[in-house]
Formats: C-alpha cells, sequence, structure tokens
C-alpha cells in the first residue's frame, strides 16, 4: 500500500451534514425574520433554493463574490414576491441566516477521536469551495481545529480557484508540505472532489450517497476509479 503522508477532505456534507443543516437554516431563518416572515413559506423557501444552485455557477466561474452570490441568491427569490432588497435588510437577514446555520453544527465525539488519531499519523488539511469567512469556524464548531489549524484550510475565495480544478487541490499539497502521491483527498462530490482530487495527481476516497453509485458509474466512460467508496469519512481508515 502506498505511504501516505497526509489526509485532506471535503467540508460541507463530507465532515458534518451540510445540506441537511442548510435546510434546517433557512427554514428558521424564513419563518423567524421580519422581512420573510409573512411569506409562504414552502414557496419562499424553494424560490431561494432555486436561485441558490442558479447563480453558483457565476461563482464557479469567477464572476462574482461570494458576497454578491448571496445578495442575488436573497434578492432574486424576493422578487419572486414583488418584494426589492435593500443593502440593509440583506446584512440583517444573511447574518441571521449564518448564525443560525452555524448552531446546528455540532461536535461528534466519534468524529473527533478518529480525527486527533489520524493526526498522529498524518499532516490534516481541507480544501472547500466555499466562502472565506466561515470554514475555520465551521471547524472550530465541529471541535476539529485542534487537529486542522486555519493555515490549513484551502478556500476558494481566498486562492481563486475552484474544485475540480487541479490548482487548489496543488494548494492544498503545498500547505502541508507533501507531493501529489503522499496525499489523500476523502469528498462526497464526484467531479468536484473524487476527479478533481485525481485529475491533480492525489489519491481519492469518495463518500457516496447509495443513490448516486449507479449514475455515475454509467457516466463514467473513462472508468476512473477511486481508491475507496464510503458512507462515513471515519470509513476511509480501511484504505490508507
Amino acid at each position: 500500500m502506498a505511504a501516505y503522508k497526509a489526509l485532506m477532505f471535503d467540508l460541507d456534507d463530507t465532515l458534518y451534514d451540510f445540506s441537511g443543516n442548510w435546510e434546517l437554516a433557512i427554514r428558521k431563518t424564513f419563518q423567524e425574520h421580519r422581512l420573510t416572515a409573512a411569506l409562504d413559506q414552502l414557496s419562499a423557501v424553494a424560490a431561494f433554493n432555486h436561485y441558490s444552485s442558479f447563480h453558483w455557477s457565476l461563482v464557479h466561474r469567477g464572476a462574482i463574490s461570494f458576497d454578491e452570490y448571496r445578495f442575488k441568491r436573497l434578492g432574486s427569490a424576493l422578487a419572486d414576491f414583488g418584494i426589492a432588497l435593500s443593502e440593509v435588510e440583506f446584512s440583517d437577514f444573511n447574518t441571521f441566516f449564518i448564525e443560525n446555520n452555524l448552531q446546528l453544527i455540532c461536535p461528534n465525539e466519534a468524529d473527533i477521536r478518529q480525527m486527533a488519531w489520524w493526526s498522529e499519523r498524518y499532516r490534516l488539511g481541507i480544501i472547500t469551495n466555499g466562502p472565506a469567512d466561515l470554514a475555520a469556524e465551521k471547524i472550530k464548531r465541529l471541535g476539529l481545529d485542534g487537529f486542522i489549524p486555519e493555515e490549513q484550510i484551502v478556500v476558494s475565495e481566498r486562492t481563486g480557484y475552484f474544485k475540480p480544478q487541479a490548482e487548489i487541490f496543488r494548494c492544498g499539497l503545498n500547505r502541508l508540505g507533501v507531493q501529489s502521491h503522499e496525499a489523500v483527498f476523502i469528498g462526497d462530490s464526484w467531479k468536484d472532489d473524487v476527479e478533481g482530487a485525481m485529475g491533480a495527481g492525489v489519491d481519492a476516497i469518495w463518500l457516496a450517497a447509495k443513490e448516486e453509485l449507479a449514475e455515475t458509474a454509467d457516466n463514467n466512460p473513462q472508468n476512473r476509479r477511486p481508491l475507496g467508496i464510503i458512507r462515513h469519512f471515519s470509513e476511509a481508515e480501511q484504505y490508507l
């Protein structure tokens, strides 16, 4: 087996349930914030989620900043209800939404023990497509900041590169002081995490939902295989 020196992780939906937290946080925010409380909640949340996905490609292409993205997704959703969004209202809503989201992130003792064990054997890092203002706080709330310091967290907003671009994986390798063949990347996205890492010469372990497996196999004409397929990041141990 390869003598790995470093483990690199995706953050959202790999180290914690970002998608589940997102839904809970946005529902709470829409229900309780004065800007959205009177709206039909199902329709308003559906609009917000739609525009969150719709405008994400602009961020990914570097066409807009994360702050512009956050404004656009809310402004577009409210426009469907005839509401014009001001900067002051946006700032208040966004702050409330972020607070609600972060409050749902809780440490898991088993995950902390696993990361502590790995930290004694490997250099640990994060590579995430996300805003620069939240990644370190998420790691702290997960109780993992003692094993993954902020300088070992690579964030797309800071680097200007996004997964699956090879450059962002190289940034992670440089932060940890290792070569591509000495690292493993663990993440939930086939395109961004698995294909991205393998494209940078890094072995990848895919944290996959069962329903994704058949679809990915059908749409993988190059028949590229990750080092392993898991359901929880702690299961990566069997492939190291």
